[in-house]
């Protein structure tokens, strides 16, 4: 296997593809639901590798991304899924952004 890498799947996907393809994407590795449609996971398997697993979960109107996040990094939301993007980032390099 190869060394460890982080995605952001940012996808749309039809209700009658939700379960599986969600299913897919927790089997991957770590991972942390950072918003409805934006999963972060930390993987072994190449963004190739990824896309190929996951493409073939969605229909032809749907829409899927990959990306590789980076820093710096800013966001709010979930403490626990800023737990993650710290893991996976650094927290030296972001920003979490309490509303309190």
């Amino acid at each position: 296997m190869g060394q460890t890498a982080t995605f952001l799947i940012i996808f749309e996907v039809e209700e009658r593809y939700a379960t599986a393809f969600s299913a897919s994407v927790k089997s991957l590795g770590d991972w942390a639901i950072l918003t409805p449609t934006t999963i972060m996971v930390r993987t072994k398997k190449s963004s190739e590798s990824v896309m190929e697993q996951l493409q073939s979960l969605i229909g032809p109107g749907d829409s899927l991304w990959l990306i590789t996040p980076s820093a710096p990094w800013s966001g709010y939301g979930d403490p626990i899924a800023c737990d993650h993007v710290e893991a996976a980032l650094g927290p030296e390099s972001g920003n979490w952004v309490p509303k309190d």
